[in-house]
């Protein structure tokens, strides 16, 4: 069986693939499958390929050991490698624990626990966005030093590479922090084997990070050099140097056990860390730290408190906010059950939800495991383990930025698959929709990888419709325009959702038009008032504008300025097609490209779904004689209702409720 795994790694390496034709699904109790091979795979963990899609990688029992496998899911549910996965690591003994981040290319590094040698090493491997192994086969030495290393965790630097900490036993008595960072060609940059983060006496464990913004790291831990367990932090910049006092500094040591530290940066050098803490009795509360840059705590000594209900609280996890605060989630057992509670903190300290934080999911049972995602809005997604049912299944739910739930009371199905599901991980998918991952017991013989989209609004899979062509009419040359596409699921009866698909059409400025905007109108005015001697000056001035705007990038350049041209009634078709004139002038060619968006629309305002877009069959149109222009145009002018701005983003919609484009 290992030589025919060893062969089918080396044809993935190759880049064999078997892409799967397969859509995401709308169905809680079917998902998509990314691995259902024989043995166990469990524990995923998963990073946004930033199209949409995602990255996922998984420990692998096929095998007669435990291997790293990977799979690439794409933004329309097809997986894009080969079929139950890629062999990241088929090395002898087992590999497991796998971490990831992505490489800034649509691919992914790989870290793990790696017994090839007879104890645990760290090994990495980095695989790019169509399955192409990047590094040495069954991956690259990240520390093997003597005895054990275990418990990778890491974060991008920002050139393509990653940082990377684990808890090491290389001095033979107790547990340090070590660090390593691999360049994106998969060198070790930093002394051979990592450098020490802390090896101050008694073990230090579970190591949380998360990038300083400057290609170093923060890393969080919690020590036992007091003889019980306290938060220390250390910042290591982008050359391995420390950046804080030796071994670290003190984050909190509250007199009684603190647990699970997690950490983001808070966009200034520093970071915002948060743990669970025994400090008022016998139950576990929430708290939080801040650190600048330089290692000087800003909120109050030893924490702030996140939530001191009645109960234990457990597992935190923290997300950015998008205004240099955070969102922390935990599972909270204040009313004798397992519940899912969340807070949010600003850069000062200041909770900005209600005291000890708001429930996300109250249901019968015990809800457990969070795991959160940025929703794109100063809000979170987040996905949880859910016994409501009396077995686990996955729920989701969304909090705007407000600390209000968007979709349904105690959450969304997400799985509610036969058998138990564990350890959900989840990554926004761009368009304020997520992709979870878990590992699903149904088949009840061993545990396979599942995944499942769910957008903004909380429907599962896409419900957007999709453009399958835009073209010129038959018998009309290039004068009128056919867009055809296929319906959203929700037109379908009896749950009929989709009231009516809008029709929209688009240009995007050229670049002496951009200039010519962000100035303001000068150049329309120069040229009235200084017709003869001033055309060189302005000319002048116009390049100027024209390189200021190329160099910016962005600031228009993606704009897309839409226009509404009409709307159709949905009947449970499959299809749909509209036919309408292109829009040109008489005394001038049209020069501009043409894009076109379908909606379907909804009762509620805010539940809508945008396709892809799709550009016109071609930009340079000769006007029509005046002769010929009567009659032609004449649209009614409640179809031409309004004019919107919206960024496209790289072709996607930026109007709120966006899907992704296929």
């Amino acid at each position: 069986m290992r030589l025919s795994l060893l062969i089918t790694a080396a044809l993935c390496t190759l880049g064999a693939q078997t892409p799967s034709p397969a859509q995401w699904s709308h169905d809680p109790i079917l998902n998509n499958p990314l691995c259902t091979a024989a043995g166990d795979q469990s524990y995923p963990c998963m990073v946004s390929d930033g199209e949409g899609g995602a990255v996922v990688a998984w420990t692998d029992g096929r095998g007669i050991d435990n291997d790293i496998y990977a799979q690439h899911i794409g933004a329309t549910g097809a997986t894009l490698w080969t079929a139950n996965g890629l062999p990241i690591c088929l090395a002898r003994n087992d590999q497991t624990a796998p971490a990831i981040v992505s490489d800034g290319a649509g691919g992914a590094i790989i870290t793990w626990t790696d017994s090839r040698s007879g104890n645990n090493d760290i090994y990495g491997q980095r695989v790019s966005g169509g399955g192409s192994i990047l590094w040495q086969p069954g991956g690259i030495p990240i520390c093997t030093a003597p005895n054990d290393q275990v418990a990778s965790t890491m974060v991008g630097d920002g050139t393509g590479g990653a940082i990377v900490t684990w808890r090491d036993l290389r001095n033979g008595t107790s547990y340090d922090i070590y660090a390593q960072r691999i360049s994106s060609s998969g060198a070790t940059r930093w002394t051979a084997n990592g450098v020490p983060v802390c090896t101050a006496p008694n073990r230090q464990t579970d190591p949380a990070i998360a990038g300083d913004g400057a290609a170093g790291a923060i890393i969080t831990w919690l020590d036992n050099r007091s003889g019980k367990a306290d938060v220390y932090a250390q910042r290591v910049s982008g050359a391995g140097e420390p950046g804080w006092n030796r071994n670290g500094i003190l984050i909190s040591e509250s007199g009684s056990d603190e647990r699970n530290p997690a950490i983001i940066g808070d966009g200034t050098g520093g970071g915002i860390i948060t743990w669970r803490d025994a400090r008022n009795g016998m139950n576990y509360d929430i708290y939080a730290e801040r650190v600048n840059g330089s290692g000087s705590i800003q909120w109050a000594g030893n924490g702030i408190p996140v939530c001191t209900a009645a109960g234990d609280q457990e597992s935190p996890q923290i997300i950015h906010d998008g205004l240099r605060g955070g969102i922390i989630v935990w599972t909270d057992n204040r009313n004798e059950n397992g519940d899912i509670f969340a807070q949010r903190l600003d850069i000062s300290g200041n909770v900005q939800w209600v005291a000890d934080g708001i429930p996300v999911c109250k249901a019968p049972g015990n809800q457990m495991y969070p795991a959160i995602t940025l929703d794109g809005l100063g809000g979170a997604i987040i996905a949880w383990l859910d016994c409501r049912r009396g077995e686990g299944d996955i729920y989701a739910q969304r909090i705007n930025g407000l600390g209000s739930p968007e979709w349904a009371a105690d959450g969304v199905a997400v799985c509610t698959s036969p058998g138990e599901q564990f350890n959900p991980a989840i990554v926004n998918a761009t368009g304020r929709c997520a992709i979870i991952a878990w590992y699903d017991y149904r088949t009840a013989t061993n545990s396979d990888i599942f995944s499942q989209r769910i957008d903004r609004v909380g429907y599962l899979g896409d419900a957007s419709p999709h453009l399958a062509g835009v073209e010129s009419a038959p018998g009309e040359g290039e004068r009128t325009i056919r867009v055809m596409w296929n319906r959203s699921y929700v037109d379908t009866w009896p749950n009929q959702t989709v009231t009516s698909y809008a029709i929209w059409r688009g240009v995007k400025l050229s670049a002496r038009e951009r200039a010519d905007s962000l100035a303001g109108g000068r150049r329309a005015g120069r040229e009235t008032q200084h017709r003869s001697p001033a055309r060189a000056s302005f000319a002048k001035q116009s390049d100027q504008w024209l390189s200021w705007v190329s160099s910016l990038g962005t600031n228009g350049e993606d704009t897309i300025y839409w226009e509404y041209i009409t709307s159709v009634k949905p009947h449970w078709l499959k299809g749909y097609s509209y036919t309408f004139p292109l829009r040109a002038d008489a005394d001038q060619p049209r020069s501009t490209q043409e894009y076109f968006m379908i909606t379907a629309l909804t009762p509620d305002p805010l539940v809508y779904w945008d396709s892809e877009i799709k550009a016109g069959p071609g930009a340079a149109i000769p006007p029509l004689p005046p002769s010929q222009l009567s009659g032609r145009f004449a649209f009614p002018s409640s179809r031409l209702l309004s004019q919107f701005a919206f960024p496209s983003f790289s072709g996607r919609s930026g109007k709120k409720g966006s899907s992704i484009p296929r």
